[in-house]
C-alpha cells in the first residue's frame, strides 16, 4: 500500500459509519464517490430513509453486448458506535479496517487500474 492508500484508508475507517448512523454512512459514500471522480463513473444515490445513501456506480460506455463485471460491498460497520481505532506503523485497527471498508478501496483501485489498462 502507498503513503496515498494508506491515507485514503485511514480517511474512510476514521469516519464513523455504524449501521444507525445515517450521516455517517452518507459521509464515507460521499468520499468513495470522490476517490472515484476521475474514472467518470455515473453514480446513482437512492436515499434510504433511516440508513443512509445506496450508491450504484457504472461505467458511461455500457454496452450490454459486452461483459460486465459487478463489484458489490458496504460502506457501513456493524461494530458498536463506540468502538476506537488505532494505528500501529502501517496497520490500523477497528470497524472497516479489513472489512469492508478496506474492500471498498480495493475496488476503487481496481477500477482505476482498470481505466489505466484501457477498460471502459
Amino acid at each position: 500500500m502507498n503513503t496515498k492508500q494508506l491515507h485514503d484508508l485511514k480517511r474512510l475507517i476514521t469516519i464513523n459509519s455504524f449501521t444507525q448512523n445515517k450521516q455517517g454512512v452518507n459521509l464515507v459514500g460521499q468520499e468513495v464517490i470522490n476517490l472515484t471522480k476521475d474514472l467518470d463513473l455515473g453514480w446513482e444515490i437512492t436515499e434510504h430513509p433511516k440508513k443512509g445513501s445506496l450508491i450504484c456506480g457504472r461505467t458511461r460506455n455500457w454496452d450490454n453486448n459486452k461483459p460486465v463485471i459487478l463489484l458489490s460491498g458496504h460502506i457501513d460497520t456493524v461494530f458498536d458506535k463506540n468502538w476506537m481505532h488505532s494505528q500501529d506503523d502501517q496497520k490500523f485497527y477497528g470497524p472497516g479496517t479489513m472489512d469492508m471498508k478496506a474492500g471498498v478501496l480495493v475496488m476503487v483501485e481496481a477500477l482505476k487500474k482498470l481505466k489505466s489498462e484501457g477498460f471502459k
